[in-house]
């Protein structure tokens, strides 16, 4: 079999989803990537992309090309060009390949190891792969790439369709899996571990092979990051503790009885542009300045944590003075509390009656007139405006949860997403029940933007502080408490409509905002589903179907929704 020599490969557009592997080896799960390609194709409003198959012998070759002829999409893809059979390439070749992807793609149904994922992310090339043996190991899911269940293709078509709609995904992602892969991979450490591994026989703890993420020796920038909060606080003797595995980085500070909390900010892709294409004025990055920005923008808020040093540059970082969790947080933080909390935000620095706001009514207006999608995107250009004065950044902001439901009708209509078709038709009924209603057209106010149990802290005077101002935003309605209800729903087994509906009459009284808030429940959950759902997880859907069922039944029988 003559190899195909390569040293170079052109810059293409479209993105590039690449399988490297032996095509014809069943085990591999070729034929599911080719089944995910297919629903690819039938969703609406996708960036076109390419798919290039590497490896395999020209016998294996003949196969998969007689494949592709009998199947339509894959013959599309083909004909215009869009679908690359290799072949066999140099290993040199390889990673150069690797980074020209916007992913790699290891759709196998067993796999002892996983090397192809681990020269994807020596490469700088995140991993979409299923969780089966060694990749759920190499993998670190929403890191170095994602993982999804094995042998299910609208979970694989999902997770795609997230890094074509948002390629910073990839950027984000390529350090950390290039990072995670040289810690634990490189030549030197698997040497180590092989010899340890002989030292200390059959009994060697499994973990010290696999650290997770968040216990890696910490890294060079992370090093001079602890150094420079050293600086600040000119204390040389102060110890570390990361307390959070989330996308930001943030640490205890502690020396004697003195004690801080640090947060560095870390890059990350926008949610929303996992699930929606943005127009292009709108920055599709999350984190760094603009959550530090958003911060900042709170810092005089009296249910803000207490800045004590905050900088943007070199690193954007915020030093606050330490809080702690309630001891017991179930019976302190209740509905009343959080809805006392969620009228304290949306009091702080209200909107005045500048430009931003008066084009964000007018255009709220046009599409609660129009319910066209070309003036839906106006809308977010309004909203996108209003909300700049927090980051300085245009930044699509879900601001009025009518419009939400709104977007989610038309996508869902559109079938922008694989989604089962009982899930689709079920969220579809809702959202047309809550449709019947005119828009509010109000004034939008300041919201923390993800109140939940977590965020509750005490300072040392007992006080009430909330953390993560991070997601604060300005939106129309009860956006803090409907949040604050739709994380008990999502996180509870069994869920009862007639109980979360019993919750919002209880604690708001007007009618209208009653409304506002259930519209605000369900574009949440239908969010969170959609999210997981490109995130690998397709669990979400069910729970949410069966969500929408029982609050359908509920509201088709209330006043609240005519």
């Amino acid at each position: 079999m003559e190899l195909i020599l390569m040293s170079s490969t052109r810059v293409l557009s479209p993105q590039v989803i690449l399988f490297v592997g032996r095509p014809t080896d069943l085990r591999k799960g070729l034929s599911l990537l080719f089944e995910a390609v297919g629903i690819l194709n039938e969703l609406s409003a996708l960036p076109l992309f390419q798919l290039w198959i590497v490896g395999g012998s020209q016998r294996e070759l003949n196969v998969i090309s007689e494949v592709v002829e009998q199947i339509a999409a894959l013959q599309s893809l083909r004909s215009n060009g869009r679908l690359m059979l290799w072949g066999r390439v140099e290993n040199a070749a390889l990673c150069e390949l690797y980074s020209r992807a916007l992913v790699s793609v290891i759709p196998s149904y067993s796999e002892e190891f996983g090397i192809v994922a681990v020269e994807s992310m020596m490469s700088g090339c995140p991993v979409v792969a299923a969780r089966t043996g060694g990749l759920a190991d190499i993998v670190s899911n929403g890191e170095s790439g994602t993982l999804f269940p094995p042998g299910d293709a609208s979970t694989l078509a999902a997770v795609l369709a997230g890094y074509l709609r948002n390629p910073q995904l990839r950027t984000v992602q390529s350090e950390a899996a290039r990072l995670r892969a040289v810690t634990l991979f490189s030549r030197s450490v698997v040497y180590q571990q092989i010899t340890k591994l002989y030292q200390e026989g059959p009994t060697v703890n499994r973990q010290a092979f696999m650290d997770l993420p968040g216990e890696l020796e910490p890294g060079v920038l992370e090093k001079q990051r602890l150094a420079r909060v050293k600086e600040i606080l000119r204390d040389e003797g102060l110890s570390f503790t990361r307390i959070t595995n989330t996308h930001h980085l943030v640490f205890r500070i502690k020396n004697g009885e003195k004690n801080w909390c640090v947060k560095f900010f870390m890059q990350r892709p926008s949610a929303q542009s996992l699930l929606f294409n943005h127009a292009p004025r709108l920055n599709p990055i999350r984190g760094t300045v603009i959550s530090y920005r958003r911060v900042l923008y709170n810092r005089n808020n009296p249910l803000s944590l207490v800045i004590y040093h905050a900088e943007e540059h070199p690193a954007p970082l915020v030093i606050f003075e330490w809080a702690t969790a309630p001891e017991d947080a179930t019976s302190l933080i209740t509905d009343e509390l959080v809805l006392a909390v969620a009228k304290q935000c949306s009091s702080y620095k209200c909107l005045t009656n500048d430009t931003a706001l008066t084009e964000y009514l007018d255009k709220l207006e046009i599409v609660s007139r129009t319910r066209e999608e070309r003036d839906l995107k106006e809308f977010d250009i309004a909203s996108a405006h209003l909300n700049s004065c927090m980051t300085g950044e245009w930044l699509l902001c879900r601001s009025h949860p009518q419009v939400e439901l709104l977007r989610m009708r038309i996508l869902l209509s559109r079938s922008a997403w694989p989604v089962p078709e009982a899930f689709r038709i079920r969220a579809l009924q809702l959202i047309e029940l809550l449709d019947k209603k005119e828009f509010t057209i109000e004034k939008p106010e300041l919201a923390h933007g993800d109140l939940k149990s977590d965020h509750f802290l005490l300072d040392k005077t007992g006080q009430i502080r909330l953390a993560d101002f991070e997601h604060s935003r300005y939106a129309v309605g009860p956006l803090d408490f409907a949040i604050w209800l739709s994380t008990s729903i999502w996180e509870k087994p069994q869920f009862s409509p007639k109980e979360t509906w019993d919750r919002v009459k209880n604690i708001i009284p007007e009618p209208r905002k009653q409304f506002l808030s259930i519209s605000w429940i369900v574009a949440e959950l239908l969010f969170r589903a959609l999210l997981a759902f490109s995130r690998g997880d397709p669990d979400g859907l069910a729970r949410a179907e069966r969500v929408f069922a029982g609050l359908g039944l509920l509201l088709f029988n209330n006043s609240v929704t005519r």
